[in-house]
């Protein structure tokens, strides 16, 4: 087989379907965008098992033109000899020539055009004039003249209206067209461009380029030879990372990506299947693969943490893929997803939404979901005491030709995609009698009912065993096989491994790289360096012990029974010390009730005929309330910070002083002078990042509001704190910063009890001296399990299921 990229040769000398020998010739190595096809094309053929010889031309014309003319040969010869050429990236016009593969670069410049018109507002600019200036790739390369008719075809109304000005007279792709460009060639034109047309003062305002490269040596070229730099507007294509670079730095405006790792596995699969003489499914060859290919600029508007969000994102997402989204929190990863759900409507931000080779003007979610596209948020979408039938169709109900609900096709319909889940349940069950994991289901199965073609998924396996995560990615990957795409965002590292096929990391609203799983380093520190930009080499920090022989708390033979079902025993005879200083950690399952005994304990705001014994502080304490658990110095911060931890629509400083309120109290009435700067302090001291504690609390990422939510209780001054799931979805930079905060509170003598399902935390060593571990089964303490100072606890990172049966109390 022959392969021809950008113009050389790369062929296989052995048709047979295991593989043969490839050669592979890329014009040079001082462009990062041949660097990456190169080095993903050898990669991917030498994993299916191709001999691979990779080589370049180094850009010099005269080796180029003997290896086209050896390239012709070649062809002639394989076409002769019966084997099929594939061109890649670059069409090549010769009857040799089987298939070609490559973008759609007429969009390119359709994007980088409407990119202009949209930044500058040109429907809307009256008599004002823009001057642009236009550069094209090699005039002999057809995607250099696809991209500048794209470009071209999109401005042309607006150069014929005048809105747009080319001072240089330099509007045709003749002229424009560089032959062996690269970036000093780039540069050099536009040095000369700026000399003859713009050195009196007249006012450049865009530099639109054909590729990154250009767009750097038109950068540099802008940087030192003219006045006016700051107000150049310069587009780009390929995403190269000094471009990116310069993005950031405002130095260059945006950049349309083009992965082309996915052009290099569509070459590969294009390649075995010919090989193998399979059917060639033309449609691969003819039609898009991409979903989404979203670029932002630094224009976009502020969150309320004070961050551009997103100052630069990137996603293009393949169809048929379990494509990743992480990165801390604050990043920008709700946001993006809500732009691309609708929920932020068009005109609410800039830059471009493309789905399907179509840009994307979503005013809502009614708009997105006509397009397939349905987003699952954290916080489910599902009505308890309604039925799944009744969920799966609310809002789109099926009616009867009267008008009114047709009850039987709800419900058939709904069981026939609970089904495609694997769900088997009644649809007429109520939401409330299912699990959080059945939950989920639901609403993958009430998405199959919108016609699903792109799925998004925000923390599916947040509040879900390890068994019930499990099997949720399992099915994702399964709906792959049958060409749905998924967009997750999780913080947990291993079900990226374990899934994505690719994966996006977002660091400060800007796309930091996409990694390809079987191409690139897919690991949990490489994942962790790009979102926190340093390695993390111990992910628990270190803390000085000062464990104490005092005991803070005691518990014994603690029993709590169902509020609602007083017959069920949720928590059995546990008991339990905590010693000044100390951390005791709660592990088990979901369900297993340790969230019911916390909250029992603290002022029996859960459960009913509780019963056993309490000790704070050696004195035997009967609390009542929570009121009475606060005064004796107990605090009790819940896993569910939006439902039950904090008043979202309030401030930051109204949630502060909330459960102490008496802090700030002068004869009955609240000092505001004294709340505000009593708040103030509460903030900085757990490191909350806000512009203001004005800022409404459920504007805060997910990490952000933990920090106000552990401030909420650490002003109330507590001895002893219970932390349930203090860490569940946040990003691995939050939860550094919440262990920190945890150790601070243990070194200062308060005594902490830290519920968690996630061991791995509850075994680092930053936990105590020794790290006691209760483990609560099914209502019952299964046993102290003590582990000693200094555990290796490396391998918790990586594969929690090795504490398995510890966790399950077996």
């Amino acid at each position: 087989m022959a392969i021809t990229s950008c113009a050389v040769p790369v062929l296989a000398d052995d048709a047979a379907a295991e593989g043969g020998k490839i050669g592979i010739s890329m014009p040079t190595q001082s462009l990062e965008r041949w660097n990456r096809d190169g080095s993903y094309l050898e990669e991917q053929f030498k994993a299916a098992g191709f001999d691979v010889e990779l080589t370049y031309s180094d850009n010099e014309t005269d080796r180029q033109l003997s290896m086209v003319k050896q390239l012709n040969t070649v062809m002639d010869e394989a076409a002769d000899a019966g084997i099929p050429v594939i061109a890649y990236d670059r069409l090549i016009k010769s009857d040799a020539v089987s298939y070609y593969i490559s973008f759609d670069n007429y969009t390119v410049g359709t994007l980088q055009g409407q990119y202009v018109i949209d930044t500058l507002d040109l429907d809307n600019a009256g008599d004002k004039t823009y001057n642009i200036e236009f550069t094209a790739g090699d005039p002999a390369d057809n995607n250099a003249g696809y991209f500048f008719n794209g470009a071209y075809d999109t401005l042309k109304p607006y150069l014929d209206a005048g809105t747009l000005n080319v001072v240089s007279g330099q509007t045709d792709f003749d002229s424009v067209a560089t032959a062996a460009w690269d970036t000093q060639t780039a540069l050099e034109r536009m040095q000369n461009i700026l000399a003859s047309y713009y050195a009196d003062g007249t006012q450049l305002d865009v530099a639109l380029c054909s590729n990154d490269s250009t767009a750097l040596g038109v950068t540099q070229a802008i940087e030192s030879d003219y006045a006016g730099k700051n107000d150049v507007l310069i587009t780009g294509q390929d995403g190269d990372e000094a471009n990116l670079a310069n993005i950031v730095d405002g130095k260059q405006s945006m950049t349309v990506y083009k992965a082309v790792a996915n052009e290099a596995v569509v070459t590969l699969d294009l390649a075995e299947a010919m090989l193998k003489g399979d059917t060639i499914d033309d449609s691969l060859i003819t039609n898009s693969k991409w979903d989404f290919d979203c670029a932002y600029d630094t224009e976009s508007y502020e969150t309320s943490e004070g961050h551009k969000c997103p100052s630069f994102l990137l996603v293009p997402t393949v169809r048929g893929e379990i494509h990743a989204l992480i990165g801390e929190n604050g990043a920008g990863k709700s946001t993006l997803m809500n732009v691309l759900s609708g929920q932020y409507p068009y005109g609410s931000y800039t830059g471009t939404v493309t789905y399907e080779g179509e840009e994307c003007k979503f005013k809502n979610l009614n708009d997105s979901e006509a397009k397939g596209i349905v987003i699952i948020h954290q916080e489910l979408a599902l009505i308890p005491l309604l039925s799944i039938g009744e969920n799966m169709f609310l809002g789109n109900e099926i009616k009867n030709k009267r008008g009114s609900i047709d009850w039987d096709r709800t419900y058939s319909e709904a069981e026939k995609h609970m089904a495609q889940v694997g769900l088997h349940e009644s649809a007429q069950t109520l939401i409330k009698d299912i699990g959080t994991g059945k939950q989920q289901l639901v609403e993958i199965a009430k998405a199959f009912s919108k016609k699903v073609k792109l799925l998004i998924l925000d923390e599916p396996t947040s509040s879900l065993n390890d068994e019930d995560a499990k099997m949720l990615l399992d099915l994702l990957m399964e709906f792959k096989k049958n060409g749905l795409t998924s967009i997750i965002i999780t913080h947990k590292l291993n079900e990226i491994i374990y899934c994505a096929d690719r994966c996006t990391i977002i660091r400060d609203g800007t796309t930091i790289e996409t990694l390809t799983k079987g191409v690139d380093d897919l690991s949990e520190d490489r994942i962790i360096k790009g979102m926190v930009g340093r390695s993390m080499d111990d992910r628990y920090p270190s803390r000085k012990h000062k464990v104490s022989n005092e005991v803070m708390l005691e518990v014994k033979n603690w029993t709590v029974h169902h509020p609602l079902y007083p017959e069920k025993i949720v928590d059995d005879s546990i008991s339990c010390k905590v010693h000044k200083g100390e951390v005791v950690g709660f592990s088990g399952l979901q369900g297993a009730g340790r969230t019911e005994f916390a909250m029992s304990v603290f002022g029996k705001s859960y459960g009913s005929n509780i019963s056993g014994e309490l000790y704070i502080k050696g004195e035997k304490v009967n609390l009542k309330n929570p009121q009475e658990a606060i005064r004796h110095g107990l605090s009790y911060v819940t896993e569910d910070r939006k439902t039950n931890g904090l008043i979202l629509g309030e401030s930051i400083r109204f949630n502060t002083t909330l459960a102490r309120l008496s802090k700030v109290c002068e004869k009955g009435i609240i000092n505001t002078d004294m709340e505000v700067h009593m708040a103030d302090e509460m903030t900085k001291e757990m490191g909350t990042k806000t512009p203001s504690n004005e800022q409404k609390i459920g504007n805060l990422s997910g990490g952000n509001q933990q920090k106000a939510l552990l401030g909420k209780w650490m002003f109330t001054e507590p001895d002893i704190l219970i932390l349930d799931e203090p860490t569940r979805g946040i990003d691995v930079g939050a939860k550094y910063d919440i262990y920190c905060l945890i150790n601070k509170m243990v070194e200062e003598g308060k005594s902490v009890i830290m519920i968690s399902s996630e061991m791995p935390e509850l075994l680092a060593p930053f936990i105590g001296d020794e790290c006691i571990v209760q483990i609560v089964y099914r209502g019952h303490a299964g046993g102290l399990c003590t582990w000693p100072r200094g555990i290796d606890t490396s391998g918790t990172q990586h594969d929690p299921a090795a504490y398995r049966t510890v966790q399950y109390g077996t």
